[in-house]
């Protein structure tokens, strides 16, 4: 895998994730813990699709094992969803 694959990196678009969260609550839990990191800037979500998505915007490179490390502590599991989409 690539540096674009391994790694968030600052943009407009963020990276997409699937995320095993179930409700509200979930959802404001990983927004709290990913909000402690440094480089992360905005947690979305997308609920209307299942799994569940977000997408997180950096303002620094962040890769992406330590945003799931952070995560699944706390049982969640973040997996990032392809750059192509297939």
């Amino acid at each position: 895998m690539g540096f674009l694959e391994n790694n968030l990196i600052p943009s407009t678009h963020g990276m997409v994730f699937t995320i095993n969260t179930e409700n509200e609550k979930d959802r404001q839990k990983v927004k709290q813990i990913l909000s402690k990191m440094p480089e992360v800037e905005h947690v979305k979500f997308n609920t209307a699709v299942y799994p569940n998505e977000m997408s997180v915007n950096t303002n620094e490179v962040l890769t992406v094992e330590e945003l799931q490390k952070a995560l699944i502590p706390h049982r969640f599991h973040a997996l990032r969803k392809t750059l192509t989409g297939l």
